[in-house]
């Protein structure tokens, strides 16, 4: 009983299966799970297979099978489809722990844990970080295209009917004036309405507001709510920089919500974004406010007269500097600078008075105790009747709150959120720099492409959270290498781009390589677990190699594979002679590999036969490549390609599969054939090889392993024979494979 409520409590539930009947007992919970009443729910082996995702099954049931044939723990993540219909996500593990009087496996014992809000954290937070991304891309615009992308990112990465920017009315603060609204799957027309009774009421009175049903009968004077036939809502307030409500960004949607905090954290990003608009938007209309509001206004406001002398601030001015409006009459509004603007900004905003009477910017100046801020000014000038400067009034609202939330969406879109390195974006633009210094400075610029040496196994061994530490100190330790004008980004898995600027010799790029190449083998403790890895490193110097940056990025990346091929744990330097048939070969290697990927290769399969009898015995299963374009591409195209590397592995035990693949299905039409596949010598020598085949005939249990020949490539039989030999006949002796040799 106590097990059966820990494992209900932790939505986890156990299961036994008769592995020889297919009988299966489980707790409750499990039907709970997937959403039946236990006292009808009749779990069965072939039950719990049906209700499997297709696209998952093959896997989970190879795990299963493995874990019977090879008394080797099941560990899966899948799909499965529960009483209303709904895909959930489970984590499934399990063991044999039974076996009859002939050693076969009988019992199986394990637990099913739901996963599926766990997944759906991931999506979501997924879903987030794009629209971030998005809008950090969009920088600033018309208000109202942003506010309308806004919602629309808001509404269709949360999959909700409705999303809405209001803001409350500055002449009538009970009414809201909607900025944006998404309604299904477009944006409508705006429209006004009434704040009482709503619940964007509470979220202006008490902040974000959660309401997951029954939103009508909350609040029945909500006429609008009953035209979107609303039944959730979320909101949040729209705050300006001084804490005051400007508006609401609300979502509501025709079904009940489900409570998620990556969602509301989005509103309160987004919201920000809106009020920074909204603020903008305000700021603009201020700005052409006359004289009247000069003791009300919130924009700081100096005249000067025509030397440029303080003759009179607002209150605003006072607050938002620091100083009174004694300390500052009589002064040179410079006196505020922040040293961030150089002479040539102010030599150019006078330029622009003098010729246009007016200039609007942006500049950061130091309040009296010292601080920075950043300001949004105007400065116009006022003209006596014979047109001569009298007076210049300069109006500004301070921004920093905005420029703060601007800055952080900004790094969000240059900058990898992992190690915080610059992304590729921005890695374009520092690109761009290094190209106009080397110029200007005559030196090389080296451009890098750095890849880590056997980071997988990390990750698959040790998990996604010891792989992401091990990417940030690899990060910190590049970086520590190199100088502060040189620049290291990631490009996206464990794949490095640097920039070396002032390269004057091959000998100082070489210094900097290595010194990488050191500090990166140096061991990772990584929760009290030493981790070694190396790295491999492509090597091109511009201007020597003058291309343009997509091309620069392609030599270095192929002279990181010539680094990797020579062993690892080493660099390269591209040279376009020397390298243009590698480039050209690693290009061949990318299309052979997406033909795998992408289920392009076929199997023909050519009959055996009896000349005496004229009986069809066997086939011969010869591999072929139906490109999409060039259409079927003969083995000798590709094939001496791919000789002797791990990807002619891969595509060895692909043709292994199919074969055996295509042998299951002809004996379920009554056809027994024996098939021949051609094994190349580098396959045959792996050390995955025998195991490898193992798990293929496991595969396909109906398939007498005797029918499968090994025909090894006469070029093989040129190799280590006898190694060649053993391999053959533990093949033949341990899995009762025939072999012959192909000609």
């Amino acid at each position: 009983m106590r097990l059966d409520f820990a494992l209900m409590t932790a939505r986890q539930a156990w299961f036994e299966l008769n592995i020889q009947t297919g009988e299966v007992s489980t707790g409750d919970e499990y039907a709970k799970i997937l959403g039946f009443k236990p006292e009808s729910f009749h779990p069965s082996y072939q039950r719990w297979k049906n209700s499997i995702h297709p696209d998952d099954l093959e896997q989970v049931l190879h795990s299963f099978q493995e874990c019977i044939n090879k008394g080797k723990p099941t560990e899966d993540e899948y799909r499965i489809r529960s009483s209303s219909g709904r895909w959930l996500w489970l984590h499934s593990i399990g063991n044999v722990t039974g076996w009859d009087e002939q050693d076969r496996p009988i019992k199986m014992i394990g637990i099913h844990r739901d996963i599926t809000a766990h997944k759906q954290t991931q999506v979501n937070l997924q879903q987030s970080e794009e629209v971030l991304r998005v809008l950090a891309e969009y920088g600033t615009s018309n208000s109202d295209s942003i506010f309308k992308l806004i919602v629309e990112q808001l509404a269709v990465s949360q999959g909700f009917q409705y999303a809405l920017i209001s803001q409350i009315d500055p002449k009538k603060p009970t009414q809201f004036n909607t900025m944006a609204v998404w309604s299904g799957n477009k944006i409508i027309d705006n429209f006004s309405y009434a704040l009482k009774g709503t619940p964007c009421s509470n979220v202006v009175s008490n902040d974000t507001c959660f309401y997951p049903s029954n939103i009508q009968h909350l609040f029945p004077e909500d006429h609008l709510l009953i035209d979107m036939r609303a039944e959730s809502y979320v909101g949040v307030p729209l705050k300006g920089s001084e804490g005051n409500v400007l508006g609401i960004l609300a979502l509501l949607d025709e079904k009940p919500m489900m409570e998620n905090s990556r969602t509301i954290d989005l509103l309160r990003s987004l919201s920000a974004r809106a009020s920074i608009e909204l603020e903008r938007m305000e700021s603009n209309q201020k700005l052409n406010l006359s004289s009247r509001v000069f003791s009300d206004t919130h924009e700081g406001i100096t005249i000067t007269n025509a030397k440029n002398e303080i003759i009179d601030v607002n209150p605003a001015f006072c607050n938002i500097t620091g100083y009174s409006r004694d300390e500052v009459i009589g002064k040179n509004p410079h006196f505020l600078s922040s040293g961030k603007q150089s002479p040539e900004f102010y030599q150019s905003m006078w330029q622009q008075i003098n010729d246009s009477g007016h200039w609007q910017g942006e500049a950061w100046n130091r309040r009296k105790d010292g601080e920075l801020y950043a300001e949004l000014l105007t400065i116009s000038t006022l003209l006596n009747d014979n047109g001569e400067v009298i007076n210049y009034v300069g109006v500004f609202i301070d921004i920093t709150h905005s420029k703060q939330q601007q800055e952080k969406l900004s790094k969000m879109a240059h900058y990898d959120i992992l190690t915080g390195l610059p992304n590729r974006a921005l890695f374009v633009d520092r690109f761009h720099q290094a190209i106009a210094h080397s110029k200007r400075s005559e030196h090389q610029l080296a451009i890098c492409f750095l890849d880590l040496d056997n980071f997988k196994p990390v990750n698959d061994n040790y998990g996604h959270d010891v792989g992401d530490e091990l990417l940030i100190q690899v990060a910190q330790r590049i970086t520590a290498s190199l100088r502060e004008e040189d620049t290291v980004s990631r490009q996206g898995g464990d794949e490095f781009a640097l920039l070396l600027n002032d390269i004057e010799s091959y000998g100082q790029c070489k210094n900097t390589l290595e010194r990488i190449l050191h500090a990166l083998a140096q061991p990772y403790l990584i929760d009290n677990t030493p981790h070694k890895i190396t790295a491999s490193i492509g090597v091109t110097l511009y201007p020597d190699d003058n291309e343009d940056i997509d091309m620069l990025i392609r030599h270095a990346d192929n002279a990181m594979y010539q680094a990797k091929q020579s062993g690892k744990h080493r660099y390269h330097f591209f040279n376009s002679s020397h390298d243009k048939q590698l480039v050209q070969k690693h290009h061949k290697l990318d299309v052979i590999k997406r033909a795998l990927i992408n289920n392009e290769f076929t199997l023909y399969y050519q009959p055996k036969v009896n000349m005496r009898t004229g009986e069809v015995f066997g086939a011969e299963a010869l591999l072929r490549w139906i490109h999409p374009e060039k259409w079927l591409i003969p083995p000798l195209d590709f094939l001496p390609l791919i000789d002797g590397i791990d990807l002619e592995l891969q595509v060895g035990d692909w043709v292994i599969h199919q074969a055996l693949k295509q042998m299951d299905k002809w004996l379920v039409h009554g056809i027994k054939l024996e098939v021949s596949v051609n094994i190349a010598s580098h396959h045959l020598q792996s050390a995955s090889f025998f195991a490898d085949l193992e798990a293929a005939l496991a595969q396909y249990p109906a398939v007498d392993s005797q029918f499968l020949q090994l025909e090894i490539l006469e070029s093989s039989a040129l190799g280590d024979l006898q190694t060649i030999s053993q391999i053959i006949k533990t093949c033949q002796e341990a899995l009762g494979v025939g072999a012959g040799q192909s000609h």
